[in-house]
């Protein structure tokens, strides 16, 4: 099935959950917010949350700075 992180479009296995996304995505997991269809998924939800064929994920970086 193919999903879209961030814009860019993987093939992917059925099955995948929202936590395998940040090793896919190559993104660090520290600091970081995953959306599904715009909508957030908490981080105690990350390993039970199936992602569906098109599914588009958002991954938003924590930035410090002023």
């Amino acid at each position: 099935m193919e999903i879209t992180v961030n814009g860019k479009a993987f093939e992917v296995n059925d099955g995948i959950t929202v936590g395998e996304i940040p090793a896919l995505a190559g993104i660090n997991s520290e600091s970081i917010a995953i959306a599904v269809e715009n909508r957030v998924i908490r981080k105690a939800e990350w390993s039970s949350t199936k992602l569906n064929n098109g599914d588009r994920v958002t991954v938003i970086k924590a930035v410090c700075g002023g």
